[in-house]
């Protein structure tokens, strides 16, 4: 058995296959740089987290660790970010 005749002059339909659409350049900027705020805000939250227990470990008087390791994380994060837009 085959399929149904079409009339003359009348196409079939046609499902088309395509991939899923890109989305619009506005968004994928806005998504890359929402997602490097987010990574900047666990750098900070993560050196935070890591100098408090150093400091409580050793005893320091004053947070001297979390400090240095919160600058030191930025400082990576700025370096990854340069050679990720340079390259």
């Amino acid at each position: 058995m085959q399929g149904k005749k079409v009339p003359l002059g009348v196409k079939k339909a046609s499902v088309k296959t395509d991939p899923v659409p890109n989305p619009p350049p506005k968004i994928n900027t806005l998504l890359k740089y929402s997602g490097l705020g987010f990574q900047l805000v666990a750098v900070v939250l993560l050196g935070v987290w890591i100098g408090s227990k150093l400091d409580l470990y050793f005893e320091f008087e004053k947070p001297i660790l979390t400090a240095l390791l919160t600058l030191f994380f930025i400082v990576g994060f700025i370096v990854k970010l340069i050679k990720d837009f340079t390259s």
